[in-house]
């Protein structure tokens, strides 16, 4: 015989013995028909990674419809980013046989974020205050206006300042032009803060005479900031201050937005929380306008899930294009602890480098994503072409020992024999080892159908649940028209 069949009988040999010895090792899975996640499944949350075009938001609309669907209820809230979108949601829910309130900028939905905490239980000028603090780091975090660290406590104080002012001398009348006002007007120095026309003319100074008529204990240090501490801190100190406290207000003081937080308000976070809702504010329209109530709108949403006590329903917060409304800060404590409040987070994004650079750019930006990434603990894995996330996703879902073997001949001119392959004169050469190789390498992800004309309208995606169980799914696209 020649020696090509003694190198094959030795291949299928070391193939049989690969398969025997390590099939207990291997997590065989397949497809399936039935839905992807249950509502108590999807509370540890649910993140959506592929490409541009590579199936996110298809895969993101079916989670979406068999949750509407379940037994259990789950009320949603859509986050719009792109124009389209609170169509798509619109029909969705439609289709599942629910009526959401669709919230537009015409003034016949209002919610006000700052009475809602002002008045709330536990609520307080200084929560308002932060509240706003952490919407002016989003909106700025990717320009040269971001607010220094060494000037956030006393714009703080400024913000807490003008809102309690405004409060306590309006009360649930109170708006944040009110507080805008207060800012802007704060006096230059010490000798306009002690005349009269101060007082008589200028926002500030008839908020602070009001108030000391009202409640002279609670006016004294509201006084003491505006007429002192600001006045005296320095223009450079007081510029960034002004700057940073007015600066998250001006997308409720004038424009469309503003319809929706001034006047007497129709609903309240909790309110939102029991219905489904479609925030139709996306920021290619509106721009950091709707950004900043699409954000307000989350966080207030947030809050009033994971305070919330009893019986309740899920509560989903659906946000495709996610680093667009991110923030580290609040996502990681709402994921982190929503699962007994029922609060579930579906999220989009392309790429993990995408995230981070949207979260800021920076190394705390990188930490922050990477905690986003692993609070996110189901994974649906669309078609990508990022290789550093494709590592990621290969990691994570952990590696197998797989057999690796090779063979040859001897290099002389004498035919071998048949006995010679159990080892009795001369032989094949062979060798095998084990290495430990992941269980679905990087590049798998760049070979998955995105859809559309090219992929027959077959979108697949590998998804990675909670227990550790991971599959290859795939599905039929809605053909558009």
């Amino acid at each position: 015989m020649s020696n090509y069949v003694y190198v094959f009988i030795v291949f299928v040999l070391l193939t049989a013995i690969a398969a025997i010895g390590f099939k207990s090792t291997q997590k065989h899975t397949t497809p399936t028909t039935q839905d992807l996640f249950t509502p108590n499944e999807a509370t540890v949350g649910i993140a959506f990674t592929g490409r541009i075009g590579g199936g996110k938001t298809t895969t993101l609309l079916r989670v979406v419809e068999e949750l509407a669907r379940a037994d259990e209820r789950v009320n949603f809230a859509f986050a719009c980013v792109k124009p389209g979108d609170a169509d798509t949601y619109q029909n969705l829910l439609l289709r599942a046989g629910r009526k959401p309130l669709r919230i537009t900028a015409d003034g016949m939905f209002r919610i006000s974020p700052f009475i809602h905490t002002m008045s709330k239980k536990g609520g307080s000028s200084r929560e308002l205050a932060l509240l706003h603090e952490d919407l002016n780091e989003v909106l700025t975090r990717s320009d040269s206006s971001r607010t220094e660290t060494f000037w956030k406590g006393i714009t703080n104080e400024t913000s807490q300042g003008a809102f309690e002012l405004a409060y306590l001398v309006k009360g649930t009348q109170a708006t944040y032009g009110d507080a805008y006002n207060i800012i802007m007007s704060a006096p230059e120095n010490l000798e306009v803060a002690a005349s009269d026309q101060f007082r008589e003319e200028s926002a500030c100074g008839q908020f602070l005479d009001q108030a000391f008529t009202i409640d002279p204990t609670k006016a004294k240090p509201i006084v003491d900031h505006f007429c002192q501490k600001l006045t005296t801190c320095g223009n450079r100190a007081k510029g960034a201050a002004v700057q940073g406290a007015t600066n998250p207000l001006l997308p409720f003081i004038a424009g469309p937005i503003s319809k929706v937080v001034h006047g007497v308000p129709t609903h309240t976070p909790e309110q939102l929380i029991n219905q489904d809702t479609i925030w139709d504010f996306d920021t290619h329209t509106y721009g950091r306008n709707g950004l900043a109530l699409q954000l307000i709108l989350s966080w207030l949403c947030q809050d009033a899930v994971l305070s919330r006590r009893g019986n309740f329903n899920y509560f989903c917060l659906v946000r495709d294009e996610y680093p667009h409304l991110a923030f580290a800060r609040r996502d990681i404590a709402a994921q982190s602890t929503g699962r007994s409040q029922k609060y579930i987070g579906l999220s989009c994004w392309q790429s993990q480098p995408v995230l981070e650079s949207l979260l800021g750019g920076t190394i705390e930006s990188q930490t922050e994503a990477k905690a986003l990434w692993g609070l996110h603990v189901n994974k649906v894995m669309c078609s990508q072409n990022c290789s550093i996330t494709n590592e990621m996703q290969a990691d994570m879902i952990g590696h197998e020992r797989k057999m690796f073997y090779g063979g040859g001949t001897p290099n002389h001119r004498q035919e071998l024999e048949w006995w010679d392959v159990l080892g009795v004169g001369d032989r094949p050469q062979f060798s095998f080892n084990q290495q430990w190789q992941h269980r679905i390498p990087p590049a798998a992800w760049h070979d998955l159908s995105s859809g559309g004309p090219r992929g027959n309208y077959v979108v697949e995606a590998i998804i990675y649940k909670e227990s550790g169980h991971y599959f290859k799914h795939s599905f039929y696209q809605e053909q558009q028209s």
